[in-house]
């Protein structure tokens, strides 16, 4: 009998003898392969080998509207013995090795399918997928390669030229792009999944292949050659010590076999080896469990339809961008009515970026609403004020929107160093405030600290993790005090680096240079002029007293004479067309631990501080501020993680 029951498996075989094989993953919102889902998964495709003659095609689904399947219970394996591991491949490649010879196999995919759930695909005769399905192998970004048979079916499938960059950049890839290069025999709209599956099992179609410029690389010698065009590309990105997963990818396929036990039996070695041999892999699928630990804070629903952003410089302008593309209503104003003109250019670069043209970028023009009289204040759902870090200035503004905000309204601050108390003054109910920090740029980084004072368990508070969510950013509850949390933490290094530089003559090149060998984004004299010397010179005036520090006479000097750092070409590097200029090679540099060692030690230093003075509630919300706030060298897997 083919219609068992199965606590996560769905099976039904309907009039026509198609059997619908539908995956719902008990007690969790999203698919994944779980070992329970394996261990059925296994009995099902063995029943349905014993059992051919009953039927006459099987589809498999999903029947949860979050996706697809979102992959193999990834935050499981770092507690896993290397033997267990192994265990786990074997099985998931065997399960999908018996799931590919089965005849007349199609796999619906709506939304999201990622990792496992792709390789279970892959195994499929069809793969028939919505318009807004993405799939992808991002198995790299956590320091691994595929496992169960995705790095010998999917080059097979769409060739060596485009599987090599799925499975080194870990992207997904949407739909269209899906069926251009093969990856998806056809796409239609969500409603119509069922029946273009029962229709590919009828009319069974003649299989999708690798293209036929794909035969080239039959060659060894072409495979090398290709090879190392994508290597150079890599290079230029990430270290092969700090990230061996898209070498050993790269590798992999260079040396691969026509034979398919040969192939198995190198991608399962080449995993243990990532996962067992190196920290990266462990340290990165701990970045992966911080991230989804953040995005337990608030829920993706809000009420808040309509935003008023006050102050339309870099930061007002970005948000306001951001929040335009994400479908929110935004007025605009600015105590500087000759500014409103500069968030239209800024969302201008953003939508360009993120939108085609057409009716998308049309709309999100449509709600960016310049408002000079400041009239959306009393209709908005939240208000956020972006002015300058001056508190006479945020003041003035608080005292106008005091008075016009409605009484249901969310109040926000992204301030980037001011306690809340001391802004809230003005207000009737100072408990209302918030702050809602952004990081620079909006449109790139991940992380929003949400401040919070006395209103931790309020409506204000709550609706701000939420609208956070919707952004698409990672929200981290932080309690106010000076600096907050990744500030507060970043100046004592910033200072220290100028005390290297300007008090021991260690020229800034080998400051910056160590600290991105480290595997630092960007040094960090770069990155106070990247932040803007100004901002770096306010905030370190305000957390002077707090941290013991004082502020370099080079940054006031600097600023007294108009040089901000990158965003006026002149700061500590001199900047044409938006890049640094350096008269010292850094081919010419090397590593060095001193300069390392205390840069780091300075870092951990406050954030001890931070996590004896409760800022935030636990050590891995540091560890997850510092890597999604500063791009701290996610390999490492956070500042305190040791």
């Amino acid at each position: 009998m083919i219609d068992a029951q199965y606590k996560n498996w769905g099976i039904l075989v309907d009039s026509d003898k198609i059997v619908w094989l539908s995956f719902n993953l008990q007690d969790k919102s999203a698919n994944i392969l779980t070992k329970d889902a394996l261990n059925e998964l296994e009995k099902i495709i063995n029943n349905l080998h014993e059992n051919e003659k009953e039927y006459q095609g099987i589809i498999i689904e999903s029947t949860k509207s979050a996706g697809f399947i979102f992959g193999a219970d990834i935050l499981n394996f770092i507690n896993y013995s290397k033997e267990q591991i192994e265990e786990l491949l074997i099985q998931g490649q065997g399960i999908f090795k018996n799931l590919a010879k089965l005849d007349n196999t199609v796999c619906l995919i709506d939304g999201l399918c990622l990792g496992g759930g792709l390789e279970l695909a892959l195994a499929c005769n069809y793969r028939i997928i919505s318009t807004k399905a993405k799939l992808g192998l991002p198995e790299v970004t956590l320091g691994i390669l595929p496992g169960w048979g995705g790095t010998m079916r999917l080059p097979k499938l769409i060739g060596g030229f485009h599987a090599l960059n799925i499975m080194v950049t870990g992207k997904p890839v949407g739909s269209r792009k899906c069926k251009l290069i093969g990856l998806a025999d056809d796409v239609v709209a969500s409603r119509q999944l069922k029946n273009a599956g029962r229709w590919f099992i009828k009319n069974k179609k003649s299989l999708k292949k690798a293209p036929f410029y794909d035969k080239i690389f039959i060659f060894s010698g072409i495979r090398k050659l290709y090879s190392k065009l994508v290597l150079n590309k890599i290079k230029q990105k990430v270290n092969q010590k700090h990230y061996p997963a898209p070498y050993k990818i790269v590798n992999n396929w260079v040396n691969c076999s026509n034979d398919e036990k040969t192939l198995h039996d190198n991608e399962r070695q080449i995993f243990l080896e990532l996962i067992s041999e190196t920290d990266t892999a462990k340290n990165l699928i701990r970045v992966y469990k911080l991230q989804q630990a953040l995005k337990k804070y608030g829920s993706t629903k809000t009420n808040i339809k309509h935003i008023h952003i006050v102050g339309t410089g870099l930061m007002g302008s970005e948000i306001a961008a951001c929040c335009a593309l994400k479908g929110f209503k935004v007025t605009f104003s600015d105590t500087q009515l000759s500014t409103l003109g500069n968030l239209m250019k800024a969302a201008n670069k953003i939508f360009s970026f993120r939108l085609k043209r057409g009716y998308k970028l049309d709309a999100a023009f449509d709600r960016l609403i310049p408002d000079y009289r400041a009239d959306g204040m009393k209709s908005a759902d939240l208000i956020i004020e972006a002015v300058s870090e001056d508190l006479k200035i945020k003041h003035a503004v608080w005292e106008k929107i005091n008075s016009q905000a409605s009484k249901s309204a969310i109040l926000a601050t992204n301030t980037s160093s001011l306690p809340l108390a001391n802004i809230s003054k003005v207000l009737d109910d100072p408990n209302r405030l918030v702050g809602i920090h952004f990081f620079n740029p909006v449109s790139r980084m991940p992380l929003v600290e949400i401040i919070f004072d006395n209103n931790k368990e309020s409506k204000h508070f709550s609706e701000a993790l939420n609208f956070v969510r919707v952004l698409g950013k990672l929200p981290l509850p932080v309690k106010s005090s000076p600096g907050f949390l990744v500030n507060r933490i970043l100046m004592p290094y910033i200072v220290e680096a100028f005390i290297m530089m300007e008090n021991e003559g260690i020229v800034k090149e080998q400051i910056d240079h160590t600290m991105k060998i480290y595997g630092m984004p960007m040094g960090p004299i770069e990155l106070a002029d990247v932040v803007g010397l100004d901002v770096c010179l306010s905030v370190g005036r305000k957390l002077q007293d707090l941290l013991g520090i004082e502020i370099p006479l080079r940054i006031q000097d600097l600023v007294s004479a108009g040089k901000l750092g990158k965003k006026s070409g002149m700061g500590i590097y001199r900047y044409k067309n938006g890049k640094k200029v350096s008269s010292i090679s850094v081919t010419d540099l090397e590593y060095q631990d001193d300069i390392c060692n205390r840069l780091i030690g300075k870092m951990r230093l406050e954030a001890n501080k931070c996590l004896q003075e409760n800022v935030v509630a636990e050590q891995d919300l540091i560890d997850a501020g510092m890597i999604f706030g500063t791009g701290f060298a996610p390999f490492r897997g956070g500042l305190l993680n040791t």
